[in-house]
């Protein structure tokens, strides 16, 4: 081995010691730091609170036992505010939460959960408060509240009972448009305020077909829903009883889930023209009957004329049912035209 490889490979070994020692050093860092890391908190992604404070724990993991120590008052339910990183690292620091601040935000958000004040829970405090401007709607018809969309922004805590109460109001009895200023709950002096706007009027439930009844059925109670309209919408002739729509059959096809018109129905035909009918007539304790033929169709309680089978006369009566009419006693018969029965 020559001088020249012998020194070179001398070198070769200086330097490898170097190497390892400077990787030994760098591990040991690299632990250490490790180490720091793992003992210090860190601030969470999404912050979210469900009661009136916000803690040093609902801020950073790790936070140790500082973790209920309160860092400031809450968001109202279901509202969103800001709290500056300088008085975070500051209460941080002043409570032994190692913190080191990487963010280059100024400012974070902080969420608390709430429960949406129910939908009919609010439009009844509204109801409420609106009555004494509609106090001569029509019989049956109760009063509408319609809100703007997005106005149904109240919330209360998770814990609490859903109540409201309307503070102030201010309405427009031409449009029946309003704008209320709403707490919840309703007993919470401290509750937040919410502006809410809608418009109001009287409504009225009419019955609609839930499906398609063909000509000559008869509408069921299970064929009958309901739909709300504005009084103002409600024509004369639209039928608003359903006892008045049982027991009808169209006269043609109805659109469902619309109003029906007094003419659109009939009710169903019982009796076809030249059909034998039964003519019954009552005098006194005796009943008499006889049979005619129908000169038309008819339906339950349609005034129907038949000619008699026995005379050839014609009559007139009221149809009862299938097949079946009575005579009213207005004029006695002769005795051939009827037999007792």
């Amino acid at each position: 081995m020559n001088i020249w490889t012998k020194a070179k490979m001398t070198n070769t070994a200086q330097k490898s010691k170097r190497f390892k020692g400077v990787t030994v050093a760098t591990v040991a860092l690299s632990i250490l730091m490790s180490a720091g890391s793992a003992g210090a908190a860190q601030l969470r992604n999404r912050i979210t609170v469900e009661g009136p404070s916000v803690t040093l724990g609902d801020l950073f993991e790790g936070a140790g036992a500082a973790s209920s120590i309160i860092v400031g008052d809450a968001p109202a339910p279901g509202r969103v505010e800001e709290i500056s990183v300088s008085k975070v690292a500051y209460m941080a620091r002043s409570n032994g939460v190692k913190w080191t601040n990487r963010t280059p935000a100024t400012r974070i958000a902080i969420h608390r959960t709430g429960k949406l004040v129910p939908h009919q829970v609010l439009t009844n405090a509204l109801a409420s408060s609106l009555e004494d401007h509609y106090l001569d709607m029509p019989a049956g018809a109760t009063l509408q509240i319609d809100l703007s969309s997005g106005s149904n922004r109240l919330f209360t805590a998770q814990d609490v009972l859903p109540t409201a109460k309307v503070e102030r109001l201010s309405f427009n009895a031409r449009t029946g448009r309003f704008a209320a200023i709403v707490k919840a709950p309703a007993d919470d002096l401290n509750a937040p305020r919410v502006r809410i706007e809608g418009k109001a009027y009287p409504a009225i439930e009419v019955p609609v077909l839930s499906r398609q009844v063909s000509a000559g059925d008869a509408i069921k109670a299970t064929d009958i829903n309901f739909v709300r309209m504005p009084v103002k919408r409600i024509a004369p002739n639209m039928i608003t009883d359903q006892a008045r729509l049982i027991g009808m059959t169209p006269r043609r096809t109805i659109r469902m889930n619309a109003p029906v018109r007094i003419n659109e129905v009939e009710l169903p035909m019982v009796i076809n023209k030249n059909d034998l009918v039964t003519i019954h007539y009552n005098v006194g304790m005796m009943s008499l009957a006889s049979r005619g033929r129908a000169l038309s169709d008819a339906g339950i309680g349609d005034v129907i004329t038949l000619i008699n089978d026995r005379s050839g006369q014609k009559i007139q009566a009221i149809v009862l049912g299938p097949n079946s009419a009575r005579i009213e006693p207005i004029t006695p018969l002769q005795i051939g035209d009827v037999h007792q029965s």
